[in-house]
């Protein structure tokens, strides 16, 4: 008779040819050898059934302690502005100003989990609506004298340009040296990035690198970045930047993004503007 696994641990006096219950009573009784055996047996099954009884439940709880930084869904306020704009791959517009306030909802896409991809990073899909935002162009005002900034004349009116000349040039019958002077005026927008991906690494830690990409649309309260271009413009970033847990319901996110903004030839003209953003963001769950 064939030998179970559990026949060979507690009753290893047992044979083919033999009782396969040689603690139980019968016809010849069991020698107090074969029954020591039994009990030591039984002593060592319930002591690995002891500890494998105390194992898993402890490396159940240690993985349930782990907080979920994996969010379905989420929410965010975010903040961004940049200091300045300059030719970087498609602009041609430069020291622009710009500053947007705004939110945002971000759902997941692909967890965390199976195959090298999953393992690596969690994939988000992002939509982005900034209500307000500010863009400062320079304006070309008029002309004054490089020694004491004496105003030597104006334009009948201040007209945006694509780039501050700051150049030295002579002027009038003395050859003055002047250069023009601006200012910088505002314009007031609105923009809606519904197309967004960002992907989360380690999405375990607490601390996690993300990258995002986006596109969408601007709407200005006139033509920017100059005139004759339009006031429907559209949009493109990608950045790189870390956010951090503060919680298992709260995190905050710093950015680095390149923004591109064109009206993609459908204006007189399309000089477009890059912009390099810094982004800040706080996000909840709910």
């Amino acid at each position: 008779m064939a030998r179970f696994p559990f026949q060979v641990l507690l009753f290893p006096g047992a044979s083919p040819g033999r009782s396969s219950r040689p603690c139980s009573g019968g016809s010849t009784p069991p020698s107090p050898r074969l029954f020591s055996a039994c009990a030591r047996r039984l002593r060592g099954a319930f002591f690995l059934a002891a500890l494998l009884f105390a194992a898993f439940p402890a490396r159940a709880q240690r993985a349930s302690d782990d907080p979920p930084y994996a969010w379905n869904t989420s929410w965010n306020l975010t903040v961004e502005g940049a200091p300045t704009t300059t030719r970087i791959f498609l602009g041609v517009a430069e020291e622009r100003r710009l500053l947007a306030v705004g939110g945002g909802y971000a759902r997941l896409l692909r967890r965390s989990g199976g195959g090298w991809f999953g393992r690596l990073c969690n994939l988000y899909w992002t939509i982005e609506a900034r209500p307000l935002n500010i863009e400062w162009d320079p304006a070309k005002i008029g002309v004054r004298a490089v020694d004491g900034h004496a105003v030597l004349g104006l334009f009948p009116q201040p007209f945006r340009v694509n780039f501050v000349d700051r150049s030295v040039i002579p002027f009038g019958p003395a050859d003055t040296p002047v250069q023009f002077f601006y200012e910088w005026q505002p314009t007031y927008a609105a923009s809606l990035s519904p197309i967004g991906v960002r992907l989360h690494f380690r999405p375990r830690r607490r601390l996690q690198p993300v990258v995002s990409a986006s596109g969408g649309m601007f709407v200005s309260a006139r033509n920017v970045p100059i005139d004759g271009a339009r006031s429907f413009n559209f949009t493109f970033h990608f950045g790189t930047g870390v956010e951090y847990f503060l919680s298992q319901r709260r995190s905050l996110r710093l950015e680095f993004r390149i923004q591109h903004t064109s009206n993609a030839g459908t204006g007189m003209f399309n000089p477009g503007l890059d912009a390099p953003l810094i982004h800040i963001s706080y996000a909840f769950r709910r």
